[in-house]
């Protein structure tokens, strides 16, 4: 009861009360007697007990509750008398602040000196009286005893007194909840580090190795604060324990810094305010290297004084960021938390607030809410990052086909360029084989032969590029029929046994010629041929080439086998795949073969090689067999024409194209002169004449000034004026059975062959062709035209397409339109007379002028004239 009188006499007589003493009952446990002290200020720190004693120092009462100085080099004294009356156990007082240097106690009874420590951060643990991370000193049991406790504190850290007087069961058993709800605080945010670890090695974002590095500094930093680092981690090493805690700060900061640069993306978001943070940045690291060469005291205070910088700017730059998405927000809300922390401690640091306005505790106790807002925001964020990361995807997924369309359409182009000189070489190379120069050498002849074939080779290669960009972009077609195998494998055999005799080589066939059909594209199965079979030719020498062929369950299998160099085992895996790594020396048209097999797929089969270095390779494939044959009508017997990548050609120098009808006019339009060129040499050698033209008004132009020609070979691409416009212009006034259109072009597109014929064409071939179709689908076509206008004599063309008919050819037996007519018959009186009396010119006139008057009145109400 004492007690409690002694404290109310504090409250109510003002400041000199405090010198009172604290006064212990047998119910005593627990009293903050910080504010029982009285104080003195040793300025130069060298003063000891005798002269506090003597009145040497300025004892004076405690102004504060807590009494707090901040960043100070003085030394501070303290006393403190205590009156024990009724209770005997034994108490405890303790200094709950562990950070401070040198702790001077000592325990006087009267003049007699009881118990003196010296004691501090900077000395051992184990130097200290009682094992505890606080300075904990033991005041005796004793009853009705008066006892007077004289402290001195000094610290390069902050200077702070919270003094607290506890009997010593009390003080253990609040020392081991304390301890427990400590290590439950820790054992958490370690936890989320441990989380936010596994997060950054699951989505490689940097924010959460920032947040988990400064959480990781931050328990260091507490558990410093509490003194457990010095209690457990550092009992006995001193040098640098100065050091670290103003350096944990300052990781922290740093931390910080980086976390909010990653978080809010200012490098992107918020340009001008990343220049600031850039700064705080290179601020920060220029404060952490100097930490080593400062003195301590400095850099501590250096420190402490950067949270408030550090601090003030992430929240303005949070609160500018936090209006331009919801996990800004809460990131500023949830360092919001941390910031007003961090300056109460730094501004209690100082001593500019008081003690009791941001204690050690406050530090850890809003952590957890700052962990739970924070672990919101990153989760709100990477959402926001996986929506983002989905656009950019889709966004990804569009340029890539917009790319790929392009690289389409570039593959087209540059086919097309690569084609007309190749077409003009092969062009003018045969023309030479065939005599149009004069007689050549038989050197020179084979010479001329090897350039048409590298030319062919290049020729081949760029269609299966082509062919390739179609097949990555799903537009390679395959048109499954039932087809006739054994009859394609006979004829590609034809085509390549020339070639293969050159290099002495024989060429073996072993099937049935009953064998089943099978499902497939016929021109693709002779592209899969023609580049297998051109391989093993290539690859063999005075060897033996065997083609076979037979029934494997659904499946028809075809094997080429030779006897030629072969490929080396660790090779062949790769030799189908698109990525290819073989040595030249080993090197086959991978290309070629790559394409084989995306083809056979297409068609449900397989494509396998086996090979051994200088022993032969064997290539086999297989395709369904059809389940049904075609009729006799609907089978398509192949056509040379239709192979498009054979290296081989045939000499046809035994076919004669004569033409029946001589000097028939023939128009070339084309704006490569090469070209033009090429084709008139091949042209003139069978005795047409040739106009030639380079763009298509000039094909216009043509026509309307001078006689309309008997057919135009018409080049797709040119400048100004496609020929598609060229030939849908042509068609406003000739009909296609008048005059005959053949487009030329490089571009061997479904795409484009439909487009040709939609504009009016009457045939299309892809650019390089051989001469000799040419000249056979001209000679076609002009005998077309001459049939057409020989029947032109009996049936008038207006009259034919009164039948909705192209041509006569097309007029079948019991075509009809019901139509009223009426038929007029026209006869000149007396014209027998007449034309006695006129000569052969004179009759000529008169009936043309007779012509000129009628004709239009009968055009005019859509008639025909039966002449």
């Amino acid at each position: 009861m004492r007690f409690f009188l002694t404290l109310l006499l504090c409250l109510a007589g003002g400041q000199s009360v405090f010198a009172a003493p604290v006064v212990l009952e047998a119910d005593f446990e627990r009293v903050h007697v910080s504010k029982f002290l009285k104080v003195a200020i040793d300025t130069n720190a060298n003063l000891g007990l005798k002269e506090a004693l003597s009145g040497d120092l300025n004892f004076e009462p405690s102004q504060k509750d807590i009494p707090s100085w901040g960043f100070r080099s003085y030394a501070v004294w303290a006393y403190l008398d205590i009156s024990t009356m009724d209770f005997a156990g034994k108490s405890m007082l303790e200094i709950d602040m562990p950070l401070l240097d040198k702790v001077d106690f000592w325990l006087l009874q009267g003049d007699s000196l009881i118990s003196e420590v010296n004691t501090g951060y900077s000395y051992p643990f184990k130097n200290r009286p009682i094992k505890h991370r606080n300075f904990v000193f033991e005041i005796p049991p004793s009853v009705n005893k008066d006892y007077r406790v004289f402290i001195r504190i000094k610290s390069i850290d902050r200077l702070e007194l919270p003094v607290i007087l506890w009997e010593e069961t009390a003080f253990y058993q609040a020392d081991q909840k304390e301890q427990f709800f400590s290590w439950v605080f820790m054992g958490l945010v370690l936890g989320s580090i441990f989380l936010l670890a596994l997060m950054f090695i699951a989505f490689r974002d940097k924010a959460y190795l920032y947040y988990a590095f400064f959480m990781s500094f931050f328990i260091i930093f507490i558990a410093g604060q509490m003194g457990y680092v010095h209690e457990y981690l550092w009992p006995d090493f001193l040098a640098g324990l100065n050091h670290y805690m103003h350096l944990c700060i300052l990781c922290m900061l740093l931390f910080q810094v980086l976390l909010i640069t990653k978080f809010l993306d200012s490098k992107n978001e918020i340009p001008k305010l990343h220049v600031v943070l850039k700064i705080l940045l290179f601020y920060l690291f220029a404060l952490f290297a100097l930490t080593f060469v400062l003195p301590l005291n400095v850099s501590l205070i250096l420190a402490v004084a950067s949270v408030i910088l550090v601090m003030g700017t992430i929240f303005m730059v949070s609160l500018y960021a936090s209006s331009r998405s919801k996990a800004a927000w809460l990131f500023m809300l949830g360092w919001g938390v941390t910031i007003v922390v961090g300056i109460l401690y730094s501004l209690k640091s100082f001593g500019a607030v008081p003690y009791d306005w941001a204690p050690t505790q406050l530090l850890s106790g809003p952590w957890l809410l700052q962990i739970i807002i924070l672990s919101l925001s990153l989760g709100e964020r990477l959402t926001q990052t996986r929506l983002k990361k989905e656009e950019w995807q889709r966004e990804a997924i569009e340029n890539l086909k917009r790319a790929n369309i392009k690289k389409d359409e570039f593959l087209a182009t540059t086919s097309h360029e690569l084609r007309t000189p190749l077409n003009g070489m092969i062009g003018l190379s045969e023309s030479l084989l065939d005599g149009a120069a004069g007689n050549i050498s038989q050197e020179k002849s084979e010479k001329l032969t090897m350039i048409v074939a590298s030319c062919r080779r290049l020729a081949n290669l760029v269609n299966d590029i082509l062919d390739l960009s179609q097949y990555n972009n799903k537009e390679l077609d395959i048109k499954q029929n039932a087809v006739d195998i054994s009859q394609i494998i006979t004829m590609m055999v034809d085509i390549h046994r020339p070639l293969s005799e050159q290099k002495n080589n024989e060429i073996k066939l072993i099937f049935h010629t009953t064998l089943p059909f099978v499902l497939g594209d016929e021109d693709r199965i002779q592209q899969i041929l023609s580049n297998i079979l051109s391989n093993a030719i290539r690859y063999t020498d005075n060897g033996i080439i065997t083609v076979s062929a037979y029934t494997e369950d659904v499946w028809i299998k075809v094997c080429v086998q030779d006897t030629g160099v072969g490929i080396e085992a660790k090779n062949l895996s790769s030799l189908l795949s698109e990525d290819i790594d073989i040595d030249n020396s080993q090197r086959h048209s991978f290309m070629g073969l790559n394409l084989c097999k995306k083809i056979v797929e297409l068609h449900g089969g397989e494509i396998s090689v086996d090979s051994e270095i200088n022993r032969g390779s064997e290539f086999c494939f297989t395709l369904p067999i059809a389940q049904f044959e075609r009729d006799s009508k609907e089978i398509n017997v192949p056509t040379v024409t239709k192979l498009q990548h054979s290296e081989s050609f045939l000499a046809i120098d035994s076919i004669s194209f004569a033409n029946e009808k001589q000097n028939s006019h023939i128009l070339v339009v084309d704006d490569e002169l090469v070209n033009i060129k090429s084709l008139k040499e091949q042209l003139i050698k069978y005795d047409f004449r040739v106009s030639s033209v380079r763009s298509g008004a000039q094909a216009l132009a043509f026509l309307d000034k001078y006689p309309v020609p008997d057919l135009i070979l018409l080049d797709v691409m040119m400048p100004g004026m496609s020929g598609f416009e060229v030939c849908k212009k042509i068609r406003e006034k000739w009909d296609l059975s008048v005059l005959p259109v053949i487009m030329l072009t490089t571009n061997n597109q479904v795409t484009d062959l439909v487009a040709g014929l939609d504009s009016g064409a009457n045939d299309y071939l892809t650019k390089p062709f051989n001469n000799y179709e040419l000249l056979a689908r001209v000679n076609t076509h002009l005998g077309l035209t001459r049939t057409n206008n020989n029947y032109a004599r009996f049936v008038p063309q207006q009259f034919i397409q009164r039948l909705n008919k192209n041509t006569i050819l097309d007029v079948q037996l019991g075509d009809y339109v019901k139509q009223n007519m009426s038929v007029f018959f026209l006869s000149v009186k007396n014209y027998d007379k007449l034309s006695q009396a006129m000569n052969i010119e004179e009759n000529f006139n008169f009936l043309n002028s007779y012509l000129q008057r009628i004709t239009p009145c009968i055009e005019d109400y859509c008639g025909v004239i039966d002449k």
